[in-house]
């Protein structure tokens, strides 16, 4: 090959980052020259780089944003291209910068609601997963806003969306300090309610592979924060919403005199 240098040989995996804005309403999104699309940045991995290391330097290049890698939150396939796809939480350590954007990778840029990109632009393999989807945000789901209502008007005051321990990456829904109460309102899809969950009947594999994994961080989540002195209630969120504003102050009664334990709603 003499003096011409070699392109970096890949393969065929590559890495997306979902990026959220504080109140997890809006994500990054740029659009791609080739097809015009808006999509997370991202690209293919080369291959003397870690997954996670390769997610940062495509972002990097495309948005000119430092990241930190969160959480894994999907596997796709793209069939016809052969190329396995990667989706991870990310969260912006630094503000857009063009200037340290080259100017091949730069992308026009837009800050997307959560609903939109879900809508326009989904990997959700039919109409029916959007539609679960779009049910199931990460935050201000309906039960959670009709709880925090109910136990407002009950005299109860709170945060909300706040990681009860510092130190320790969780958020929960609804967080009593003082109590060292933290209150989390789950989904019954996404948290396999024994009673409501639906199984996916398209990519069922998939989905209940993503289920599974959601409990397995449930219950390494509730050990976390006990191991650290809190007492951690679990809601479903079919459960009435009363019902459910009484067993919240139950659980505050008991860890005011001092209890720690985990509980779960039926």
């Amino acid at each position: 090959m003499g003096a011409e240098q070699q392109e970096t040989p890949r393969h065929s995996v590559s890495v997306a980052g979902v990026i959220l804005d504080a109140s997890a309403t809006q994500v990054l999104l740029i659009q791609r020259r080739d097809n015009n699309r808006w999509e997370p940045p991202g690209g293919v991995l080369e291959l003397d780089e870690t997954i996670e290391d390769g997610l940062r330097r495509e972002i990097k290049e495309e948005t000119g944003i430092d990241i930190a890698v969160d959480q894994l939150t999907g596997a796709y396939k793209n069939m016809d291209r052969g190329i396995v796809a990667l989706v991870f939480r990310c969260t912006a350590l630094s503000e857009p910068v063009s200037s340290t954007a080259t100017p091949e990778s730069e992308r026009d840029r837009l800050a997307a609601t959560v609903e939109h990109v879900v809508e326009r632009n989904s990997w959700a393999s039919s109409p029916a997963a959007r539609a679960t989807m779009r049910a199931n945000r990460g935050r201000d789901t309906g039960p959670e806003l009709a709880l925090r209502r109910a136990l407002h008007a009950r005299g109860w005051r709170y945060f909300v969306n706040r990681r009860p321990v510092r130190t320790v990456r969780r958020t929960a829904d609804i967080v009593f300090p003082g109590a060292r109460l933290a209150v989390f309102v789950d989904g019954c899809f996404w948290h396999g309610c024994p009673d409501h969950h639906t199984v996916a009947k398209t990519n069922a594999d998939f989905w209940a592979a993503k289920v599974i994994r959601n409990r397995e961080r449930d219950a390494e989540t509730d050990r976390l924060l006990t191991e650290c002195g809190w007492t951690v209630l679990r809601v479903w969120e079919h459960v009435q919403v009363e019902e459910a504003a009484v067993v919240v102050e139950q659980a505050l009664s008991h860890a005011h005199r001092g209890a720690v334990t985990n509980r779960r709603t039926k």
